[in-house]
């Protein structure tokens, strides 16, 4: 080595190899050799001792490792659970190395782990638990396959290797129920109220209970215009087992809102446990039992023809609008009255003539309008040749 100039030292590092032999502490021992460039001092020599970090195999701790919990499934999700143990001193924290195989995909069907564990100091074993992910693909069981491996700080035992089982929820599509809707009762109404119905119908296996979504849709709000008999409104309905339908009745809400005719348009949602068939969707319409108020009172007509040579007959069209509950004209030429709604009246006499409806109101209230007929003599006969 080279003490550089300037310097009155320099240093040799001497870097330990981490191997996997059980060696025991080892010593590296450096000495001054002669040379006519210096004198040799004292000391000429110095050690530097390397610790071992492995342990002879007969006293390090065996592990061994096995499946506490077998069974996981996507229903849940419910985990499984690895159990890791170790013999001998539990002093020391022992950080254990596996490897994750089988059919099943490490954060794909399971959430993501890692390649170790560590058993805590004091403790003979630590456990690793497997959580499922319930995706919706039909994948039938898969199996999670956990292998120990091999370390300087531990000898593998037996078993070493334990496998957990996950359990699918999801079924193929050709072995799911086909569900279908209907609207039964088509027709509700506020009046009374009188509730409508729908109908979801499967196909197929009845054995185990399904679940059914849907959506609401429509001119009709829920919960506003309808919900069930039960007051709420979910948005799904269970077909039990053994049964090939249920129904969900809707209740309108009697408001004296002037809306009119309303619907209520319900779709199936598709999800993982039926296939969706048609149809796919139904509508109930409700029917509104609220009239809009009636326009104010205002009295109106029309005569035809409103003038002409006498004898003039003039007929009269009521175009008055409001709750009207009778009607009394004067015709101008102090003849008649006329109670009807739409009178005729001959003038006799030539002149002008104001015409004059009143109506009157159901509380009472009355209106009137006027308009003034012409009414002429008629024209002299030409006189013929020699008169």
């Amino acid at each position: 080595m080279t003490i550089p100039a300037g310097a009155a030292s320099a240093t040799v590092t001497v870097t330990p190899i981490d191997d996997a032999e059980a060696e025991g502490d080892e010593t590296v021992v450096l000495t001054l050799t002669a040379d006519a460039a210096y004198d040799v001092g004292s000391p000429n020599s110095a050690t530097i001792t390397i610790h071992d970090n492995d342990q002879p195999s007969s006293e390090r701790p065996t592990v061994v490792v096995a499946a506490s919990d077998a069974s996981a499934s996507e229903q849940g999700p419910d985990p499984g659970e690895f159990t890791f143990t170790r013999t001998g001193d539990t002093s020391f924290a022992l950080t254990v190395n596996y490897t994750l195989g089988g059919t099943a995909q490490n954060g794909t069907d399971y959430q993501p782990l890692g390649t170790s564990v560590t058993i805590p100091a004091g403790s003979g074993s630590a456990t690793l638990a497997v959580m499922p992910i319930d995706d919706t693909e039909a994948e039938g069981d898969e199996t999670v396959v956990l292998t120990l491996t091999a370390d300087a700080a531990y000898d593998v035992g037996s078993p070493n290797s334990a496998a957990i089982t996950i359990a699918d929820n999801d079924q193929p599509s050709s072995q799911l129920p086909t569900v279908s809707v209907v609207a039964t009762d088509a027709d509700a109404s506020e009046q009374g109220p009188d509730p409508g119905e729908f109908t979801f119908t499967r196909t197929g296996d009845t054995s185990s209970a399904v679940t059914v979504n849907y959506t609401l849709s429509g001119t009709a709000t829920k919960w506003d215009d309808y919900r069930r008999p039960e007051g709420d409104m979910p948005e799904s309905v269970t077909i039990p087992a053994g049964a090939t339908s249920t129904t969900l009745t809707i209740v309108p809400f009697d408001d004296d809102q002037v809306e009119g005719d309303e619907t209520v348009v319900l779709t199936i949602s598709p999800d993982v446990a039926y296939n969706v068939g048609s149809p796919d969707s139904a509508a109930v319409t409700i029917h509104d039992n609220d009239s809009p108020p009636p326009p104010a009172l205002t009295a109106d007509f029309t005569a035809n023809p409103t003038s002409g040579s006498v004898p003039l007959s003039v007929q009269f069209t009521d175009k008055s609008t409001g709750a009207i509950t009778a009607w009394d004209w004067t015709f101008g030429d102090g003849l008649l009255h006329s109670s009807a709604r739409n009178p005729g009246h001959i003038y006799l006499l030539p002149g002008d003539y104001t015409v004059t409806l009143k109506v009157t109101g159901s509380g009472g209230a009355t209106s009137r309008k006027s308009l003034t007929i012409h009414a002429t003599l008629p024209l002299p006969l030409p006189l013929s040749p020699g008169h």
